[in-house]
């Protein structure tokens, strides 16, 4: 293992990610929550009216991420 990989299991296990005992990695995952009443309502209002990303935005993302894939260091 290297010293990052070791480093980073040492962070995990004081910030309780990490029960060496149970060799648990992780908490579960808790079942999500149900949107009811006015929640649920302003949800579903704004599932349908999604509006499409203008040729504008389409083309300030593209340009962002051919900038971001242009100066990564990892393998795609």
């Amino acid at each position: 293992m290297s010293f990052l990989h070791i480093s980073l299991v040492f962070v995990s296990y004081l910030c309780g990610e990490i029960d060496i005992k149970n060799k648990i990695m992780a908490k579960p995952i808790k079942e999500t929550p149900l949107l009811t009443g006015e929640d649920a309502t302003r949800f579903e209002q704004a599932a349908q009216e999604v509006v499409p990303a203008s040729e504008k935005e389409i083309n300030e993302a593209r340009e962002a991420f051919d900038y971001f894939a242009s100066i990564a260091t990892f393998s795609m």
